[in-house]
C-alpha cells in the first residue's frame, strides 16, 4: 500500500506523455524548416526584380555537367532483317541540362 501511494499508472504514462509530446514539437519544427526552404528556392525562381547571382554556382553546374558523357552507348537492338550498325546515342538530357543553365545567366544579364 505504501508504494501504492508514490506510483500511480497516470503518473507512469506522464513521461510517456511528456516524450511524445516533445518528439512531435521537434518534428513540426523539422517540417517547418522543410517548408520554408522548399518556399524559398520556389521565390528565389519568381523573382524578376535585379539582383546578382553568385555566378560560381551556374559555372560549378556547367563543369557537372560536361563530364557527363555527351554520347551514350545504345541499347541491344531487337533482331531484324537488315541489321543496322550500333552506334552512340546523343545525350539530349546533357543538352537540355546545360540550355537550362545558360538560360538562367542570361536571364539575369537582361535585367
Amino acid at each position: 500500500k505504501e508504494l501504492n501511494d508514490y506510483i500511480s499508472p497516470f503518473d507512469n504514462w506522464k513521461i510517456v506523455r511528456d516524450a511524445m509530446r516533445q518528439i512531435v514539437e521537434d518534428s513540426s519544427v523539422i517540417k517547418d524548416t522543410t517548408k520554408q526552404r522548399r518556399r524559398r528556392s520556389s521565390d528565389v525562381k519568381k523573382v524578376n526584380t535585379g539582383c546578382i547571382p553568385f555566378l560560381a554556382l551556374y559555372l560549378s553546374d556547367l563543369v557537372f555537367n560536361a563530364a557527363l558523357p555527351s554520347f551514350i552507348e545504345p541499347a541491344s537492338q531487337p533482331p531484324s532483317l537488315f541489321q543496322l550498325p550500333q552506334q552512340p546515342l546523343v545525350n539530349f538530357q546533357k543538352h537540355r541540362t546545360t540550355a537550362a543553365i545558360i538560360k538562367r545567366v542570361i536571364a539575369f544579364q537582361s535585367l
